[in-house]
């Protein structure tokens, strides 16, 4: 066997956390969660968007990428590896992809929105794009993210909304609404929103969002 298929047989100990209705939700969010953070932060975070008969599917991305603190390290994950200054990805989105489309098949009848924060805001407009003719996924909603239209069809079949904060300087806020316009164009329906924070979600992030469910 080569190694790149021993490679593909490695198992990947995924942490998925659900909150909600499994058997037969009426309404499916996928929650992807930022660089070095966990499925259960994104729970904690926007559990009270939860309605009856709703379900949160909330992953840890495939691979760890914990954070050193003073009193040992905090455990958390990354989606992929991209060095900025090099321009190039050392691990790309096809491992994540192989980790999400899973946890929808059993859901792909069910209208499904994805919000991703930072980190899993850049990566959700391309899973999305990707499985759109696979997936009923209705809405993608990005926070503190922005996303090059490259490699994404003229034509996306769902909504797309991001919220920026203005003053963000982890997602630059000038570059971050300048890269979104393109993408933008191509959904079925689209809206850039601003709130005057930093990168840090917060209530005012999960207010907009509210609004826009």
């Amino acid at each position: 066997m080569e190694v790149k298929e021993l490679l593909q047989n490695i198992p990947l100990n995924q942490k998925v956390c659900y909150l909600g209705n499994q058997e037969d939700p009426k309404r499916v969010y996928l929650l992807l969660h930022g660089f070095s953070l966990t499925g259960q932060f994104m729970i904690d975070f926007f559990k009270s968007i939860l309605k009856e008969d709703e379900l949160l599917i909330a992953p840890n991305a495939p691979f760890p990428a914990p954070v050193q603190t003073k009193s040992g390290y905090k455990e958390g994950y990354s989606w992929y590896f991209f060095d900025s200054k090099k321009n190039h990805y050392y691990i790309d989105y096809q491992s994540a992809y192989a980790c999400l489309y899973p946890l929808l098949l059993d859901y792909k009848e069910v209208e499904t929105t994805l919000i991703g924060y930072s980190q899993g805001g850049y990566l959700a407009p391309y899973f999305a794009a990707n499985y759109q003719d696979q997936l009923n996924i209705k809405q993608v909603i990005t926070l503190g993210a922005s996303r090059r239209a490259d490699y994404i069809p003229e034509k996306l079949d769902f909504d797309l909304y991001c919220i920026n904060g203005s003053f963000d300087t982890i997602v630059e806020y000038k570059k971050a609404i300048e890269l979104l316009g393109p993408l933008l164009k191509k959904a079925q329906r689209s809206k850039q929103i601003t709130i005057e924070q930093a990168h840090r979600l917060n209530p005012e992030y999960l207010n907009s969002l509210k609004n826009l469910l």
